[in-house]
């Protein structure tokens, strides 16, 4: 294997802007959700946030209005619809790369998830989430709903 002076030193400063980076992104519920279900359930971190990430979207969206569009075509939409866009375009993106859209199928139990709110709520990132949360029942709400139903939720339930 080939090295170069000075490699060590690249790689830990690459490490180091990648820690930094995720810490700035101030990831929110959705990660210190998946770092819970990861401990307690050995679910890889991608995928536990890939089932995480469109609930936690419906969660925060009247906390986070436009943020939560992701580029797509907001125009003549109603503003409750526009917001909800992004999380339904994730959702129909997961679907059509076969991602698992439930807890339950990465072998995460219902029992499993009786501990997780708290360890969610005491990880760092939730404490960076656009709607604030400290309530462990409205994250055990949320980690019931991507266990069980998975993600698709109707836009027109979050209008009433």
């Amino acid at each position: 294997m080939r090295t170069w002076p000075g490699s060590g030193v690249w790689i830990s400063s690459s490490a180091g802007a990648g820690g930094w980076a995720v810490a700035i992104a101030q990831a929110g519920l959705a990660r210190s959700m998946a770092y819970a279900v990861g401990m307690l359930n050995n679910v890889p971190h991608g995928a536990a946030c890939g089932i995480a990430v469109p609930a936690v979207m419906h969660f925060n969206v009247d906390f986070a209005t436009d943020k939560l569009a992701l580029g797509v075509s907001i125009a003549n939409m109603d503003p409750r619809v526009s917001d909800l866009s992004g999380a339904i375009t994730l959702e129909s993106l997961m679907e059509s790369a076969g991602h698992p859209k439930r807890l339950s199928e990465v072998g995460v139990t219902g029992e499993s998830l009786a501990t997780a709110p708290f360890h969610a709520l005491a990880d760092a990132p939730a404490l960076f989430n656009a709607r604030p949360v400290s309530d462990p029942n409205e994250v055990a709400e949320l980690f019931k709903q991507v266990w069980q139903y998975g993600q698709s939720f109707s836009p027109a339930a979050f209008l009433c």
